[in-house]
Parts: structure tokens; sequence; C-alpha cells
């Protein structure tokens, strides 16, 4: 009896050691998978924010131009202001080649040195 008794606490402890030892794989497991998803996010919050907001702000100036063009496009002053390098590209904080090839840089330039 005393021998069965040894048994069955020697297959108790490989049990028990064999459960805490999947417990361990499936808690590192889950830390693996919440570290994924905090680099993916962070991912997201360093290139997704900013182009999108860069897109949202040349989307309203984009709106801006179109609306000035429709307003004044019947007339042909507009036209006119623009073969004088007159009217929505004289403004400041208009999008200016210069500019586009700056903001061009910032957002994929990043990404370039990545690779």
């Amino acid at each position: 009896m005393k021998i069965i008794a040894g048994l069955a606490a020697i297959i108790a402890a490989l049990v028990g050691a064999m459960l805490g030892f999947y417990g361990q794989l499936k808690i590192k497991d889950y830390e693996l998978k919440i570290q994924r998803r905090k680099d993916k996010e962070a991912y997201l919050r360093k290139y997704y924010v900013p182009l999108l907001r860069f897109s949202y702000d040349l989307d309203r100036r984009i709106g801006h131009i179109i609306v000035k063009i429709d307003k004044d496009w019947l007339t042909g002053d507009y036209l006119k202001k623009i073969a004088g390098n007159d009217g929505f590209a004289k403004e400041e904080g208009w999008i200016r080649p210069s500019r586009l090839k700056g903001m061009a840089k910032s957002v994929f330039g990043s990404e370039k040195q990545k690779r």
C-alpha cells in the first residue's frame, strides 16, 4: 500500500508540474499577444494618424480652392489671377511645390529609412 501511495504522490506531483508549466506557457503566449497588439497600435499612432491628419488638412484646402474657383469660374477673373501668379497660391498657408516636397519627405522619409 505504501508503494501505491508513493506512486500516487509522484504522479500528482508530475501532473501538478505539467499543469504549472502549461499555465506558464499560456501566460507567456498571452503576454506576447498583448505586446504585439501594443506594437501594432504604436505603429498606427506613429504613421497612420499623422497621415490622416495631413489628408484631412489637404482635403480641406482643396475644398477651399474648389469653392473659390466655383464662385469666380465664369467671370474668368480667377483664371487671370492664377496666370498672373496671384490668388490662392500667393496667399500664406497654401500649398506650394516646395512645401509639398517637404511634406512628402516627412511622411515617407521615415518609412524609407526603416527599409
